[in-house]
């Protein structure tokens, strides 16, 4: 009986240390706890001002209140960076592995904000982004992204395939304005990869690594030219036109005609 009496005693010793620990451990985490915080709500006050400097240059990057279309000034290097600030910010209970409900309704809005500021950024670079693959499918300084240029002409070497995959990611963007801009350049490119295809095909069939092909011949060459009349859009008939004039000078250089 002795014995067991000794080991119960010794049981409940350890048991008494073990909750001395635990208790410990609790009263420490508490006041960890409590000091993450109170610093958390002092950088969370800190970092007003820049929250509010952060959503003034995010409005600046739109013309308009409504977010639709981009500032001329705006570019996509610029939006990124400005993207890149924001995330930073530590602005949310989950950044300092708090509780939101453990801080004052002001220092939780903050991480609302933050997000908002993210969401608006987040659809600028993507316009920004599609402004310049289809600004690429066009001849330098064509396309104006505040009113439609209807006489922008493609680049000769632009792939009907890249218009219809840019038309696929605009029409998942929101409406307004700017997706409206955007469907009028990529229907105008489109349009103008169909009309620009018979005579670019005939061009690199009597072209071809830059030699004259061996079938091509005065009357290829005036069918060449009547591929031409099909082209109705006035600039990217120029354009075409003057390869054509350099398919006629290689072919006299060649002896072909």
């Amino acid at each position: 009986m002795k014995k067991i009496g000794k080991v119960f005693g010794l049981l409940l010793i350890a048991a008494i240390s073990l909750s001395i620990v635990v208790f410990g451990y609790k009263v420490y985490q508490h006041k960890n706890y409590e000091q993450r915080l109170a610093s958390a709500q002092v950088t969370i006050k800190q970092q007003s001002s820049k929250m509010d400097e952060l959503t003034k240059q995010v409005n600046q990057l739109f013309t308009d209140e409504n977010d639709d279309l981009l500032n001329p000034e705006t570019n996509t290097e610029q939006i990124s960076d400005l993207k890149t600030q924001i995330n930073g910010m530590r602005v949310s209970a989950d950044s300092y592995q708090l509780k939101k409900q453990d801080l004052p309704q002001e220092d939780a809005s903050f991480a609302d904000k933050q997000a908002e500021l993210l969401r608006r950024v987040s659809q600028a670079y993507d316009k920004s982004n599609l402004q310049d693959q289809i600004a690429a499918l066009f001849q330098a300084d064509a396309v104006n992204w505040q009113a439609l240029n209807d006489q922008a002409v493609i680049n000769l070497d632009t792939k009907a395939e890249k218009v219809t995959e840019l038309l696929q990611k605009v029409s998942e963007m929101p409406e307004g304005n700017w997706k409206n801009l955007a469907n009028g350049y990529l229907n105008l490119a489109q349009d103008e990869c169909n009309q620009a295809a018979t005579t670019l095909d005939m061009i690199n069939q009597m072209v071809v690594n830059g030699q004259v092909a061996e079938n091509a011949n005065a009357d290829t060459y005036a069918k060449l030219v009547n591929t031409l009349y099909s082209v109705k859009h006035q600039g990217l008939s120029d354009t075409l036109e003057n390869k054509v004039r350099e398919v006629k000078t290689q072919m006299q250089a060649a002896g072909k005609m």
